[in-house]
């Protein structure tokens, strides 16, 4: 599926938008909207640096997680021309399933190429047109659809010998994942590099750690 994208640009008063379905541009508006109010309410004046200085995450969201479609991506902050600051999301879907780790271990390229156009978006010159070329442009993601997959809350299949299992890995995972999405980062100043895994997107509460790791108790480090 073609890449597109949504959000504000400098160069634009307004939201811009390309080839996303309205349906996840309105979940994915309100979700963030949701999350930037609540992170206000945490960091009060801190906001604004904050959020001018936090870092690019990167996703992928599972089946179930927005939608029903699998959704890869980078999200970053921006501002509109008149200074209204709201994230730029870059994505890619996949019809029906797809192995989240496999674009965790074998995407890093795709998504080093849409992190690299989302800081574009901050240069000098920039222009909406180009940009929008560019994005049509990015290879395709790392095929990981997953023919099959396995689903709903308790499931069988036959198991010739244990050898087999090694090869059912990948559909045990995308069914684990179902309705989950990861996230992670390489850090700033205020966020330290991190792997975010969440039931459906992240809660309004994470968003301060999202931004400047102020992270709520209830999410615990990985060891």
């Amino acid at each position: 599926m073609t890449a597109g994208f949504f959000g504000k640009v400098v160069t634009h008063g307004d939201f811009v938008t390309r080839r996303l379905p309205p349906a996840l541009v309105g979940l994915w508006d309100a979700w963030l909207q949701a999350g930037l109010q609540a992170s206000r309410a945490l960091l009060g004046a801190r906001w604004l640096d904050v959020y001018l200085t936090s870092p690019v995450w990167r996703f992928a969201l599972a089946p179930g997680a927005c939608d029903e479609h699998a959704w890869a991506g980078v999200l970053m902050p921006s501002v509109d021309r008149v200074g209204r600051h709201f994230p730029l999301t870059i994505a890619a879907g996949a019809p029906g399933g797809a192995a989240l780790l496999d674009w965790l271990a074998n995407g890093q390229d795709w998504y080093a190429q849409a992190e690299a156009l989302a800081l574009s978006t901050l240069q000098e010159g920039f222009a909406l047109d180009r940009f929008d070329s560019a994005v049509q442009a990015l290879a395709p993601l790392p095929d990981a659809a997953l023919p099959g997959q396995l689903g709903g809350a308790d499931w069988r299949v036959e198991l010739p010998s244990f050898d087999a299992l090694a090869a059912l890995a990948p559909r045990i995972s995308a069914a684990a994942l179902r309705g989950h999405s990861l996230w992670w980062t390489e850090g700033s100043a205020e966020v330290a590099p991190s792997l975010l895994m969440c039931r459906g997107l992240p809660g309004p509460e994470l968003f301060g750690g999202m931004l400047a790791g102020v992270w709520p108790q209830a999410v615990s480090p990985c060891t």
